[in-house]
This record gives structure tokens, sequence and C-alpha cells, in this order.
């Protein structure tokens, strides 16, 4: 035998093992921090969903502690079973045929290890559910030394006990927070940012009833609205779509208009809201990504100021994960994901009427102008004094239409009229609004005129 063949199998085997740095430090740099905490949480509202479904979950809670040297997340959710912590949980990445929860979100199995990771280098996992109960303990820095990739529990686990449902539940623990993560966690305005991104991500399962508290702060549901009055209520759209293992994924879409918290935040409430299996991943997206300024046949032009009472949302929901159009972290949208594609092309459809009113509202109001005539145009004044609902309890229509606009007739006849523009504090003009009692600050400015006028000048 030649010095250049080989003498069996073995000596041709390439190492393809990953190593376990890979995973402690490289992986960990794909997802920011706030996205590795949701992650965990993400495990919380798979639990609730295992246990209840669509019914009510009102009396489950997750419960977050981050301060500057521990993190604890925790939730009676169900718990974690023996057999998923040695066959699934606990793995790198989810085996093909692993068992699943309909609905689920986390689907990719890096979330939990990924999260734990990131925040720190010593973890401690306890879980009870009906019959099981364990508790495994990681030092990261010593598991990193050993060739083996297994962990361990911490004692044998019990299998085939009964344990009370008020003990139903995950804890873990994070100790050895690295020094960075420690920083943010001490800084209240990260606390604050991490309540608020939980309550958009999770905002369905919030709407269902979980409770979740972040450092003894409830998060409190944020409940979708639409205009729902008749001539200006929202279209909606249902219909299902093939994903890749040939599953239904089920689509359901609204498009209308929105009324801001208050006019400074118009423009950032404004835009696209894309859910999959509950879980937000974009928040009043005003990109190409939701079809934006895309030229295509139902093109909608690029995002522009007049649009922003523009809503639209669309949920995803797929029994397989895997079906729906998201990457690992769940931050981001498979755009040329197929099954995304054919929503996106639903959505600017939908889109397209909306659209058409802004443009015809501006050039009523622009017309108005020209003429003289210092009032709010009919498709203004109409969405002034209309009333916005939850989705659920909306009468929609399948198309948005745009009502009749009024006539406008230029004159130049009738005194010359004077615009009046000033800025007051928020919290007075709202006292005052509140006091007048009428819906618009045309009105607003109107009646304060008129007052000080009849008081000081004389009614004409």
């Amino acid at each position: 035998m030649s010095k250049q063949q080989t003498s069996s199998d073995e000596d041709r085997t390439i190492d393809a093992m990953p190593t376990k740095e890979l995973f402690i430090n490289m992986l960990t740099r794909d997802v920011q921090l706030i996205p590795a905490i949701i992650d965990l949480a993400d495990n919380c509202t798979d639990g609730a969903r295992r246990i209840r479904g669509d019914k009510s979950w009102s009396d489950l809670e997750v419960t977050i502690e981050a301060s500057g040297d521990k993190f604890v997340i925790s939730d009676n959710c169900g718990g974690m079973d023996v057999e998923t912590a040695k066959k699934y949980a606990f793995r790198f990445g989810r085996e093909a045929g692993a068992e699943s929860t309909k609905g689920e979100v986390g689907r990719f199995g890096v979330g939990m290890k990924r999260g734990l990771f990131k925040l720190g280098r010593h973890f401690h996992i306890h879980a009870t559910t009906k019959k099981t109960q364990f508790e495994v303990t990681i030092d990261v820095e010593k598991w990193a030394k050993k060739p083996e990739w297994q962990f361990e529990f911490d004692d044998t686990p019990t299998e085939n006990g009964n344990f009370a449902s008020d003990e139903h539940g995950t804890t873990i623990t994070v100790t050895k927070v690295h020094a960075q993560v420690a920083e943010h966690f001490k800084s209240e305005q990260f606390i604050q940012e991490l309540r608020q991104q939980l309550t958009s991500k999770l905002e369905t399962s919030l709407e269902r009833g979980l409770a979740v508290k972040v450092n003894g702060e409830s998060l409190k549901p944020h409940l979708r609205k639409l205009v729902s009055d008749k001539e200006l209520a929202p279209a909606k759209k249902q219909f299902s779509l093939q994903g890749s293992k040939g599953k239904k994924v089920t689509v359901e879409l609204w498009c209308g208009l929105g009324k801001p918290e208050s006019q400074s935040s118009a423009r950032a409430e404004s835009g696209w809201y894309v859910f999959c299996n509950g879980r937000m991943l974009l928040e009043a997206d005003k990109t190409t990504a939701t079809g934006w300024g895309v030229e295509d046949d139902e093109s909608i032009p690029a995002y522009h100021p007049q649009f922003n009472d523009f809503r639209g949302y669309a949920y995803l929901d797929a029994d397989d994960a895997a079906d729906l159009p998201w990457n690992t972290t769940k931050t981001a949208l498979d755009t040329d994901h197929p099954v995304y594609r054919g929503v996106r092309q639903q959505m600017v459809a939908l889109a397209r009427p909306v659209i058409d009113y802004f443009n015809k509202r501006k050039e009523e109001n622009d017309a108005l102008k020209a003429a003289g005539e210092e009032v709010a145009g009919r498709l203004q004044s109409l969405f002034d004094e209309s009333k916005t609902k939850p989705l659920h309890h909306i009468q929609a229509r399948t198309a948005f239409s745009t009502p009749q606009i009024q006539t406008i007739k230029s004159t130049n006849r009738g005194p010359k009229l004077q615009r009046i523009q000033f800025d007051v504090a928020a919290k007075k003009a709202e006292e005052v609004k509140d006091q007048l009692r009428v819906s618009s600050w045309m009105a607003v400015g109107r009646e304060v005129f008129d007052y000080y006028y009849n008081a000081e000048c004389g009614d004409e």
C-alpha cells in the first residue's frame, strides 16, 4: 500500500464538531440584550399556550427581576418536564422530529441557551410539572473546559411525582452577570425600555390575560384600535397560505385609520404592525418590508407625514412556527419567504384605498385654503369626529372606501380671513379641550377666540 493510500475509513474523517466557544461567545453577538431576554419570556408564553391554548391566561404570570448582580425569570406556566429537558430543551438547535406545541414561538432551539450565555456565566434552572421536577446548575467556565457537550441534573430528577398546581412552573436564575449587562440592569432607563419592548412583543399574550412584571411593575396590555365609524370603517381580510411543510398558515389583515396617543407620537405610531403566532415582529413599519415605496401593479408611495393616521395590522399564525417568515432572533421578517411575499401583496392591495383617502383629504383641505375657507374639509371633519374601537369590536368591510368629498367653490366675497397659530403646554390644551367638549384643535381655537372677542370686543 502506497503512502498516499489510506488504511481505514477513519483516516478519511474530517472533524466538523462545533466548538463551545462558538456558542458561548460568538452566537450571542447576533442578538441584543433585550431581544435575548424576550426570547426567555417567549418560552414562558409557549408554556402558557401549551396548557391553555386559546382559553384565558388570566391566572398565569411571568416575573422578571434584573439587578446588578443577578437576573431571575420565573413563571407558573406549566413548567418543563424531565423528558423535554433530557431530549430537547438543552440541545443546541432543534432536532428533526422534536415535539412542538401548536402555535408556539420558540422553534429553533437556540433562544434559551443564547439568552443565558448573553446574560452571564452561571445558571440555575428549577422546573416543576404535575409529575416531574428537576434542577440544573451550569457553571459556564467549568462546562467549557469539558470535552463533553452534555449538562447534568443536580440530583436525580423526579419523574413520577404529584406536585400541587401552584408549584407548576419554571425559574431561571443567572448569576456571574457579564459586566456590561450589570451596567444595563442598574439603569432605570434600560429597565423602562425593557418594559416597553416586552409590552410590544408580548402584546397578544398580555391581551389573553398573561400577567408580566418587571422589577415589580406590571405591564399593561396595549389594545389595538381603529376608527370604526361607518363611513371610515377599516378593511379586513382573512385567508390562508401553504407553508413550507404543506401545513396551513392563516392570515388576518386589518387596514384603516387610527388615532395617536398624542400629536407628538403620530408619526411614530403610524405604519404596519406584523405578528407571527402572537409575537410582534414589526412595529409601526413604514419601509419596503411592508410595501411602502415598492413599485408594482398595486404600488403605494414611500411614506409621507400626510399618512400619519395610517394603521395596518397583519396576524400570521401557523401550527408549526417553522412555516412563519421570521429569523431566529424573532426581530425581523424574512421578506423573501414565499409565505410573506403572498401576505405583503395582500397588504399593499388593502392599503391602496386608504392611501387614496389621505390624498383626497389633503386635496380637499388644500382646495378649501385656496378658496379662502378656514375650515376643515368633510373628510378631515369625519376623521376628527370619529371614534376608535378595539379590533374585535369593529364591523369591518372587505375594502376601505373614501366617502364623497364636498364640492368647493372659490370665492372672494366676505370678510378677509386671518389664520392664527400658537403653541401652548399640551396638558393645559387638553384641559381646555375637555372643558369645551370639542373634538378638534381647530374647534378649540375658534371657541377660545370667540369667547375673548365676545367678552372684550363685543359680538358682531
